[in-house]
């Protein structure tokens, strides 16, 4: 007798126990999954382009197609085909097979009746997008993004690519962003773990649901995990319940499983906190969540090119843009550094009471939200006006308090990595 099933555990344990052997089959690796690609596609494709045009798209498609199993390179071979038949030419295009990569919904992330796309996405956000940062992009670059790029470098070098990321610091300052960031620039899908989700009411189950989204970052790799909030549900095990503490213990187990890198998934988690002394210590331990950073209140550069970024999005007055704009602070004064080309330009100025100045201790979320209290006056004041005027800004200023004290700071500074 054999049995198939994709969710063992979930298996009657009385009738498990009839089986005498088990047998796991795990989606195909980077090269399996190459191997594959290219003996469902050389027929097609080998007729009408030679071997290293062939070999060149199939790893172009391979790199594209993040938790294929075998059952959706053979829908996607289908689908060619499919659309071959068409053609009069018979000429498939890289494009054309590109476009189905790109509609498709990898079996193997589906499970439970949980469409994919409810925790699996491919972010849109850029460090362009994020305003200052310098150091803290920087160390990104190297402990994060180059390992994700470049494996076979890490792997020749016999270095231990990272396995995790803590970022710390006052809400607002842009620690989602900058997580949605790396894994665009890394090329690496993303999934975003909402802690309630992971809280079940039978024992055990909880530690299961964790196990899962790390299954499914497997199969997504290179993969993204990011945890919001993270001591909501992984504080410190002497002062959490012991539900809490199980659940801390799942995930060391899951990151300590990350460290073998040779059967080339890449998974990275990344973790934010606005409470790191809360989060237990283990799990800043090397292999876990070893490095950790700190994302503080933007400095004046900063401020003025968040400034510009949300304006841009507004309709505001001349008068606005002058104020903003009639501030002198190099970039070298500054520990951010930002690239907008000829946007923003290398020199920002900065005199008595512009927006700079007057948000000076703001987070970038602040900027956002007193940007939005101006559009609210500005149409409590006429519902058909053109545009925000900068009376609608002072007024906003006047009742805006940042959502940062210099008690906060100096709390975050303090913080020691143990």
């Amino acid at each position: 007798v054999v049995g198939i099933t994709s969710n063992i555990e979930d298996f009657d344990d009385f009738i498990r126990r009839k089986f005498d052997e088990e047998l796991f089959v795990d989606a195909p690796t980077h090269q399996e999954r190459l191997q594959i690609l290219t003996a469902l596609f050389k027929p097609i494709i080998t007729p009408h382009h030679n071997n290293e045009q062939f070999t060149s798209m199939m790893k172009t498609i391979n790199s594209s197609c993040h938790g294929f199993v075998h059952a959706d390179l053979l829908k996607l071979q289908q689908l060619t085909l499919n659309e071959q038949s068409f053609n009069k030419d018979n000429i498939i295009t890289i494009d054309q097979i590109m476009v189905h990569v790109n509609n498709m919904k990898p079996y193997s992330m589906i499970t439970n009746n949980q469409n994919v796309d409810d925790v699996i996405e491919i972010p849109n956000i850029t460090f362009e997008d994020i305003g200052g940062l310098t150091n803290v992009k920087s160390k990104i670059n190297e402990m994060i993004i180059w390992p994700l790029q470049f494996p076979e470098s890490y792997h020749r070098m016999s270095i231990k690519p990272p396995g995790g990321l803590l970022l710390y610091g006052p809400p607002g300052t842009g620690k989602t962003l900058i997580a949605k960031a790396i894994a665009t620039a890394s090329d690496a899908n993303f999934i975003s773990i909402n802690i309630p989700d992971l809280i079940k009411s039978e024992i055990g189950e909880s530690e299961k649901s964790l196990a899962q989204v790390f299954r499914r970052a497997k199969l997504a790799s290179p993969c993204v995990i990011f945890f919001d909030e993270m001591q909501a549900m992984f504080g410190n095990r002497d002062s959490v319940g012991i539900n809490s503490g199980k659940l801390v213990s799942q995930l060391m187990l899951e990151l300590d499983s990350l460290v073998d890198k040779s059967n080339n998934i890449r998974v990275v988690v990344i973790a934010a906190t606005n409470v790191p002394g809360s989060i237990d210590p283990a799990l800043m331990r090397p292999g876990r969540l070893e490095n950790v950073l700190y994302v503080g209140v933007p400095d004046a550069a900063a401020r003025c090119v968040i400034w510009k970024m949300t304006l841009k999005k507004m309709k505001v007055s001349d008068e606005v843009v002058y104020r903003l704009e009639n501030n002198v602070i190099t970039k070298k004064e500054s520990n951010f550094v930002f690239d907008f080309g000829n946007s923003v330009g290398d020199v920002f100025t900065n005199k008595n009471n512009s927006f700079v100045d007057q948000s000076d201790g703001y987070t970038g979320a602040d900027i956002v939200n007193l940007c939005h209290r101006a559009g609210l006056n500005a149409l409590s004041e006429n519902v058909e006006i053109d545009c925000v005027e900068l009376r609608h800004f002072e007024k906003a200023f006047e009742t805006f308090r940042p959502s940062v004290t210099k008690k906060m700071l100096r709390k975050y500074e303090k913080f020691c990595v143990p």
